[in-house]
């Protein structure tokens, strides 16, 4: 007979045998947990235990901040070491003589580290305000004033002082700013106005010394006379005198030159003659051109002086009064300047070729500009 199989069995039983194995061992658990945390529970409320767990506790906690303290000691000392020795050294020499550097920079170049450093720098501090307060504490110490003068008289200081002196930038600008139109303009102003000035003091002191040496009504009046006196007049005189001299010295000059291309004039008498003549002729032209047309020489001009004609004394002599003044003024200079002598006397200060040519001259206190 065949032994019975268990295949007509129902398989019921042996399913349901790993579920209770499960649920005994869980309750085993359950049992013991409750068996071992009950009396440790009791054991820490009991009147002394508690203290000796929580010195326990605190003992093993410090424990652990010493074990840490030194394990942080040894691991400083253990880094010191590492980096102190010579094998560091050789990799960061090498480090530092390989590309590593180029690259650093560079990055910091491409990533704008110390623009955007300096950025938040300058967004979170007032600059300004933090100058200022450094000046002023520096200022109320007493310091500010030494140390700048300590620097000013440093070495540093005056080396950089003679490089700049010396350097071609600055000559450079130096005469770009020379050669400029505003420094060209300025110039001439300043100039034209101390031109101005010296013209308007020799005239009011001459005015003066000439109201006082006059034998006149006018001498007693406070108003000082509109009539120019014998000094105002000598000087102007003088002026007009240089001013030909050296138009007559160029004219010979040019006399000379041409002679000179031709062979020369001859007799030697018939250049002197010419040269006499024509220092005459200049002289002449050179008076009548500018009273008719100015009413005024350059001399005149800068004494501020003007010759007047006619009745009323404001119009400039025709051609033919002033050709009669000239040789008025031959007459007046022949006796040793005697024809100038009226002027002290006259109540309008008129020299003999005044009185011949019926003029007078006039302090000209229109033209300041001299």
């Amino acid at each position: 007979m065949s032994e019975p199989t268990d295949r007509g069995r129902p398989p019921g039983p042996r399913r349901r045998t790993p579920s209770l194995t499960i649920a005994i061992r869980k309750a085993g658990v359950s049992a013991t947990r409750v068996t071992l945390r009950l009396p440790l529970r009791v054991a820490r409320r009991a009147p002394g235990v508690a203290w000796v767990v929580s010195q326990g506790s605190a003992q093993v906690t410090g424990g652990a901040r010493a074990t840490r303290a030194y394990g942080e000691a040894r691991l400083e000392d253990v880094a010191g070491e590492v980096l102190g020795s010579r094998g560091v050294e050789r990799a960061v020499e090498r480090a530092f003589a390989g590309p590593l550097p180029e690259h650093v920079a560079n990055a910091v170049v491409e990533q704008r580290v110390m623009q955007r450093i300096v950025s938040e720098v300058l967004a979170n501090v007032d600059m300004e305000a933090a100058i200022t307060a450094a000046l002023e504490r520096e200022r109320a110490e007493g310091r500010l004033e030494q140390i700048v003068g300590e620097a000013a008289r440093s070495q540093a200081a005056e080396e950089i002082t003679q490089r700049v002196v010396s350097s071609p930038e600055l000559q450079r600008l130096i005469e770009e700013v020379i050669s400029s139109d505003a420094v060209r303009t300025a110039l001439a102003r300043q100039s034209a106005s101390f031109g101005s000035e010296v013209a308007r003091e020799l005239r009011g002191r001459t005015q003066r010394i000439d109201d006082r040496i006059a034998v006149t009504d006018a001498k007693t009046s406070a108003a000082p006379s509109p009539y120019a006196g014998l000094l105002a007049r000598f000087i102007a005189g003088a002026l007009d005198l240089a001013l030909m001299s050296v138009v007559f010295l160029g004219g010979a000059a040019m006399v000379d030159v041409v002679s000179n291309l031709v062979g020369g004039l001859r007799p030697s008498w018939l250049e002197a003659a010419i040269a006499s003549v024509g220092a005459t002729v200049g002289a002449v032209a050179y008076l009548v051109v500018f009273w008719t047309v100015a009413g005024q020489t350059p001399g005149m001009r800068a004494m501020g002086l003007r010759l007047v004609a006619g009745r009323d004394g404001t119009q400039p002599p025709g051609v033919g009064r002033a050709l009669l003044r000239v040789v008025g003024l031959v007459i007046a200079i022949v006796p040793f300047f005697a024809g100038f002598l009226p002027i002290l006397v006259d109540r309008r200060r008129r020299a003999i070729q005044d009185m011949l040519a019926g003029t007078a001259v006039r302090q000209d206190n229109a033209d300041e500009g001299g």
